[in-house]
């Protein structure tokens, strides 16, 4: 009987698939082979199989990729990897404009135009006078040694008082005008008076005075909005006068001995008269001037008002001379060596032109 039993087990249909045991049932599958390995960002070994596709599982798809058959023909679907795209180029960035903030509807406002070049100095105009003239009443002062002839005088009874002594300083009044030649030359000519405060001592007075003049040339160095500096050189003459006066009752000797003999050795002013002696000499002038045009247009003329400081020398010394035109024998001879101011109120009248601006 036990022989027929396990002949009937045998030869059952279940004994085909032997059951599962406990510990067969508990014990995980194993895992599948792993693809071989591949680079971070190559392509796969092999492509992906659709899980929800209708065929082979994806061993099988693996066995007919490899044995040559496409995934169609296997009934398994490859799934593109997308790390498998070749790398692209970077792209490039473009700094758009910013942003333009406008109300609902309005256009955006047009960039601003870019603020235009400076102007090179090199062509800038201004309207400079260029021909024409003017001319000026000249106050003024002069300050300088006029020669050592006051202490030339000699009294007979107060010798042991205090001699004459010249001021040095005098005033000048006098006036001139001047040419604008192509708005860089002026041609000018001058006149002036001077006179010398009056000198005293214990017998008398003596005064100095005199005038003079020439002519004279300048460069206009600076001649723009209306102003003209130019230094400027000249020649002319100085004619000096002295009037001595005698308030005693002896004679003065001026220059000389009033024992000589001869009349040219010496000039005498008797006791309660009056003499006057004269000279003169060439003269050199150097100086800067400057021009103020006062003028409500840039064309025609007007008012002008300045001012010059200069230099005026004597060319040589000369001996002083009695009202008879005889040299005084004896008398420091006269000479000039001063510094002036002038001012220069007056007017003119230019034609103009536009020049580059310095």
């Amino acid at each position: 009987m036990i022989s027929l039993a396990l002949l009937a087990v045998i030869s059952s249909p279940a004994s085909s698939a032997p059951a599962p045991t406990s510990a067969t049932a508990t014990e995980p599958a194993a895992a599948p082979a792993e693809d071989p390995p591949r680079a971070p960002f190559g392509p796969r070994a092999t492509p992906l199989a659709d899980p929800y596709s209708d065929g082979t599982s994806s061993a099988g798809s693996g066995t007919a990729g490899a044995q040559g058959t496409s995934p169609a023909a296997s009934g398994s679907q490859s799934l593109e990897n997308p790390f498998d795209r070749p790398a692209a180029a970077p792209p490039t960035i473009v700094h758009d404009p910013p942003a333009t903030t406008t109300t609902a509807g309005a256009p955006a406002p047009a960039p601003a135009p870019a603020p235009d070049r400076p102007i090179d100095d090199a062509v800038k105009t201004v309207d400079v006078p260029r021909w024409g003239g003017f001319g000026h009443f000249s106050p003024g002062v002069l300050i300088g040694d006029w020669g050592d002839f006051a202490s030339s005088f000699e009294h007979p009874v107060m010798s042991s008082t205090r001699e004459l002594k010249a001021s040095p300083v005098a005033a000048t009044v006098g006036g001139g005008g001047r040419a604008l030649l192509a708005g860089r030359y002026l041609l000018g000519g001058r006149g002036f008076g001077m006179w010398v405060p009056t000198m005293w001592t214990d017998w008398g007075s003596a005064r100095v005075s005199g005038g003079g003049g020439g002519f004279d040339l300048g460069l206009v160095v600076y001649n723009q909005r209306r102003w003209m500096v130019y230094p400027f050189a000249g020649v002319g003459g100085l004619g000096y006068t002295l009037e001595v006066r005698n308030n005693s009752d002896a004679p003065v000797t001026f220059g000389g001995s009033p024992l000589a003999t001869t009349p040219a050795a010496g000039a005498v002013i008797e006791g309660g008269g009056a003499s006057k002696f004269s000279t003169g000499f060439w003269t050199f002038e150097l100086g800067v001037g400057f021009q103020r045009l006062q003028y409500r247009r840039k064309q025609g003329g007007g008012l002008i008002n300045g001012g010059e400081l200069g230099l005026l020398i004597s060319l040589h010394d000369n001996a002083w001379s009695d009202e008879n035109d005889v040299p005084v024998i004896g008398a420091p001879p006269a000479r000039m060596l001063g510094v002036y101011l002038r001012l220069n109120i007056g007017g003119g009248g230019f034609f103009w032109r536009s020049m580059p601006a310095d």
